[in-house]
């Protein structure tokens, strides 16, 4: 009877212990970030915009060959402060944006402002801002 007490005990302890994390079994959300922001996704999770890679998109009312794209890099911080780099391409125009699956979470750039322009001289990385869409499988 007592180590019936104890293997209930324990368990509750275990499931309740579990459920802290429970909001990273079911995301599906959508994040706006600023350059050098960290937004938290979930209870152990969260992620930073840390830099542009690469800025080629075609600017507004031009004509290119290619479409271009944006490139940038982004760290997840998870419990215990493991960080992993992760890097999202955010394709020009009509183009489809490629996802990013890690952990069982696909990343997707769906957004990244401000545009170039034909008169807009180079966008310094500070002024960035993306829209991130979060989803776990």
């Amino acid at each position: 009877m007592k180590y019936i007490f104890i293997f209930i005990v324990s368990m509750i302890i275990i499931t309740s212990s579990c459920s802290k994390s429970d909001d990273c079994l079911s995301i599906e959300k959508t994040i706006t970030i600023n350059f050098g922001e960290t937004k938290s996704i979930c209870d152990n999770l969260e992620i930073s915009f840390i830099s542009v890679v690469n800025e080629s998109r075609c600017p507004d009312n031009v004509q290119c060959v290619w479409a271009g794209e944006l490139e940038v890099e982004l760290s997840l911080i998870e419990e215990l402060d493991q960080v992993s780099l992760l890097t999202l391409k955010l394709a020009g125009l009509e183009e489809e944006s490629e996802s990013v699956e890690f952990n069982n979470v696909r990343y997707t750039l769906t957004k990244g402002d401000p545009y170039p322009s034909i008169g807009n001289a180079e966008i310094n990385e500070e002024d960035y801002i993306l829209e991130i869409t979060v989803q776990s499988f």
